[in-house]
C-alpha cells in the first residue's frame, strides 16, 4: 500500500479500515523515495518506523535545496 500524498490521505485511512487497520496498528512504513506524491502521508504514522534506504537519504541530503518534490520534513521524521 503506498502511503501516497494529501489528496490520497482518504482513500489510504479507507484502506486501512477496510482491514480493520488505524494509523497506530502501523509498525513501520516503507519508503522508496521522498518525493511528496509519494511518501508525505508517512507523518500520519505516528508509532512507526519509517524505513528509507540510505543512497535515497544521502539524496535528499545533497540535493534538499535543489528537489522541489523532496518531502524535507521527513527527513527529520
Amino acid at each position: 500500500m503506498l502511503t501516497g500524498s494529501f489528496g490520497n490521505r482518504e482513500y489510504l485511512l479507507n484502506a486501512l479500515s477496510r482491514r480493520g487497520l488505524k494509523v497506530n496498528d502501523i509498525n513501520y512504513v516503507v519508503l522508496t523515495h521522498l518525493h511528496y506524491d509519494h511518501a508525505i502521508n508517512a507523518l500520519i504514522f505516528r508509532n512507526a518506523r519509517v524505513i528509507l534506504s540510505e543512497k535515497e537519504r544521502d539524496y535528499a541530503l545533497v540535493y534538499r535545496e535543489r528537489d522541489p518534490y523532496i518531502a524535507y520534513v521527513l527527513l527529520d521524521f
